[in-house]
C-alpha cells in the first residue's frame, strides 16, 4: 500500500510542469518556452491553466492585472507563481488552497470593497504560502484644493494635480477620508467611487457615481483599505519575509485559524493602523514594524498591533520577537469587546513609540520585553495614567494579567518619576506582576515613584550595548550587534526568575554568530499560546 502511494505521489510531480509568463508574450503560446513565441502574455491567463504542481515564473515587466485563483494545488503539489526580475501587479486573492507567491511587487491596489486587499485570502485559501514579496506604493494622494463636481459625469478635481503618478488609473477605485467639513466624504467617515478614466488633474467617474458638489476641499484620496486580509475560515497560511512600504492601508488583517505572519518589515504606517489580529493559534513572530513619525492620514493614533473588532474569535495568540521602532501611534489596543485569550507577548522590543497598550481582554502575558522610550504621549484612554501597559474596561468573567521579567526604561508621558510602567484602572482585574526593571530616562535612570514589586528593580542603569540604535550597524533584528541587548554588568542579567535575564535578550558573554535571526530566517510553524 505505502509503495502504490509512493508511486501515486511520484506521478503527480512528474507531470508538473514549468511555465513562463512575458510581456511580448502570447496567450496562444504553449507557455512552456521563455521565449516571446513560447511564453504566455496574462498572469490571468497563467492562473486558469496552471495544475497542482506546476511553477509559473514571471520574467520582469508592468502586468496591469488584479488576480484570483481558480483551482487548488495539493499538499506536497502547490500552484507556484514566481517572478524573473522586479514584476508589478495589482492584487491577488487567493480563493484556493496551496497556492505559492513569491516575488512579486503589488501596489496600487485599487477595491471599494473593506474585505478585499492587495493579498486576500478568501474562505479557501488554506495551507498557502506569501513570501518576498513588496507590498507597495499604495495609490495615494493628499491634497488641499479639491472640487467635487456634479456634472453627470461627476469629476474630482485639484488644480494641483497628481493623479497619475500618485497611481490612481482608468476603471480602477478612489475611496476618500479627511474631511470634516466634506458632504461627500464627511458620510461614515469613508467613501468610495468607481473610476472611469484619470488624468493628472481629474477623476472622471463612472457612470451612476454621485458627488455633491462642492469645492475648495481637503482630503487623502486612497484606493484601497487593507495590505493583507485574512478570511475568518483561512487556515494554515504564512505571510513572511515580505516588504510592506507606503502602502496607504491598514497593513493586516489576521483572522482564521493557525496563521503564521513572520519575517516581515512594515515601514511607514501613514496614519492607519498596522496589523490587526484575531483568530485563533495566531502567531505574529520576527517581524521589524518601523519608521512612522509622520503621516497623510488623519488618524493620530494608528495602532500597531490591536485586535481586531467586537465578535470575532480571538483566543491563542502569539506575539514573540518583533521590533516596534519609531512610531507615532500606539503599540496595540483591543479595538473589541473582551476576548478569552490566552495572549502573550514574549520577548518583542519596543523603541520610541508614542503611546502604549490599551488592553481589555483575559488572560494577557506580557514576559520578557523591552519598552524604552514607549508611552511618550501618554495613554490615549486616561491621560492620568501614562503608562506603557493599561488595563481597562473588562466585562464578563474577571480577567488575569501577568507581566513579569520586562524592562520599562525611560517610559511615560514626559518619563516623569510617577509614570511608565503599567496600571490596572478594571477592578476585576487579577494582576500578576513581578521581576520587573523600571527606571527613569538616561542619563540618570531615575527610581520611580509608586512602583512596588517584591523581586523589581526600581531604578537604575541598565547597561544596553547602544540603546541609541535598536537594530544595530546591521539593520536586521535579533542578531548580534543589536543595541538593546545587556552589556556586560546589566543589573537585569540573572534578575527573572530562576535566575533568568529581564528583557528580550539573553545576556552571552560572547556575542552570538551575526547571521543568527536575520529577517530569512528558518520558518517554523505557528503553535498554541499558554498563558504563564
Amino acid at each position: 500500500m505505502k509503495v502504490f502511494l509512493i508511486m501515486i505521489l511520484f506521478a503527480a510531480h512528474a507531470q508538473a510542469a514549468q511555465y513562463y509568463v512575458r510581456t511580448d508574450g502570447s496567450n496562444t503560446n504553449g507557455g512552456t518556452a521563455n521565449t516571446s513565441g513560447g511564453a504566455w502574455l496574462t498572469v490571468a491567463y497563467a492562473i486558469t491553466q496552471a495544475q497542482p504542481g506546476d511553477v509559473v515564473t514571471v520574467q520582469a515587466g508592468t502586468y496591469n492585472e488584479t488576480l484570483a485563483t481558480t483551482r487548488a494545488g495539493t499538499l506536497g503539489n502547490p500552484i507556484t507563481f514566481e517572478t524573473n526580475g522586479t514584476v508589478y501587479v495589482h492584487r491577488w486573492t487567493l480563493n484556493h488552497a496551496y497556492q505559492t507567491i513569491r516575488g512579486f511587487t503589488i501596489r496600487h491596489a485599487m477595491s471599494t470593497s473593506d474585505l478585499d486587499a492587495y493579498v486576500r485570502f478568501g474562505d479557501g485559501g488554506d495551507n498557502c504560502i506569501v513570501e518576498n514579496n513588496r507590498f507597495g506604493p499604495g495609490a495615494a494622494i493628499q491634497l488641499t484644493d479639491l472640487s467635487f463636481n456634479d456634472t453627470n459625469p461627476d469629476t474630482i478635481t485639484s488644480a494641483t494635480g497628481g493623479f497619475l503618478d500618485a497611481g490612481f488609473r482608468n476603471s480602477g477605485v478612489v475611496r476618500a477620508f479627511n474631511s470634516v467639513t466634506s458632504t461627500d466624504i464627511a458620510a461614515g467617515n469613508r467613501t468610495s467611487w468607481t473610476v472611469d478614466t484619470v488624468t493628472n488633474t481629474t477623476i472622471t467617474l463612472a457612470a451612476g457615481q454621485n458627488v455633491v458638489a462642492e469645492s475648495g476641499k481637503t482630503a487623502f484620496l486612497y484606493g484601497i483599505r487593507n495590505g493583507v486580509t485574512f478570511s475568518t475560515i483561512s487556515d494554515n497560511n504564512i505571510v513572511r519575509n515580505n516588504r510592506f512600504e507606503d502602502t496607504a492601508s491598514r497593513w493586516m488583517l489576521v483572522q482564521g485559524t493557525g496563521n503564521l505572519v513572520e519575517n516581515n518589515v512594515f515601514v511607514n504606517m501613514d496614519g492607519f493602523d498596522g496589523v490587526l489580529y484575531g483568530g485563533t493559534n495566531t502567531t505574529i513572530r520576527r517581524n521589524v514594524i518601523r519608521d512612522g513619525m509622520t503621516y497623510r492620514y488623519r488618524n493620530p493614533s494608528p495602532d500597531m498591533l490591536g485586535i481586531i473588532s467586537p465578535n470575532t474569535t480571538t483566543t491563542n495568540i502569539l506575539i514573540e520577537e518583533n521590533m516596534l521602532l519609531n512610531m507615532i501611534g500606539a503599540a496595540g489596543f483591543d479595538h473589541g469587546d473582551p476576548t478569552p485569550g490566552p495572549f502573550a507577548w514574549r520577548r518583542n522590543v519596543f523603541w520610541n513609540i508614542a503611546y502604549g497598550y490599551q488592553l481589555r481582554s483575559d488572560g494577557v502575558e506580557f514576559d520578557r520585553n523591552t519598552f524604552y522610550n514607549v508611552a511618550q504621549a501618554g495613554s490615549v484612554l486616561a491621560e492620568a495614567a501614562d503608562h506603557v501597559i493599561l488595563f481597562f474596561d473588562g466585562t464578563g468573567n474577571p480577567p488575569t494579567a501577568t507581566i513579569t521579567s520586562n524592562l520599562f526604561i525611560g517610559c511615560g508621558n514626559g518619563m516623569g518619576s510617577t509614570k511608565g510602567w503599567y496600571i490596572d484602572s478594571e477592578p476585576a482585574l487579577t494582576l500578576n506582576a513581578n521581576y520587573n526593571f523600571v527606571a527613569g530616562a538616561a542619563p540618570t535612570y531615575g527610581i520611580k515613584t509608586g512602583f512596588s514589586e517584591t523581586n523589581g528593580i526600581n531604578g537604575g542603569n541598565p547597561l544596553f550595548v547602544d540603546e541609541s540604535d535598536p537594530l544595530g550597524p546591521d539593520g536586521l533584528p535579533f542578531t548580534a550587534d543589536d543595541g538593546l541587548r545587556l552589556a556586560v554588568g546589566s543589573p537585569a542579567i540573572g534578575a527573572g526568575p530562576s535566575g533568568a535575564d529581564l528583557g528580550a535578550y539573553d545576556y552571552v558573554a560572547v556575542a552570538p554568530p551575526s547571521n543568527q535571526g536575520t529577517i530569512n530566517a528558518p520558518i517554523t510553524n505557528a503553535g498554541t499560546v499558554t498563558a504563564q
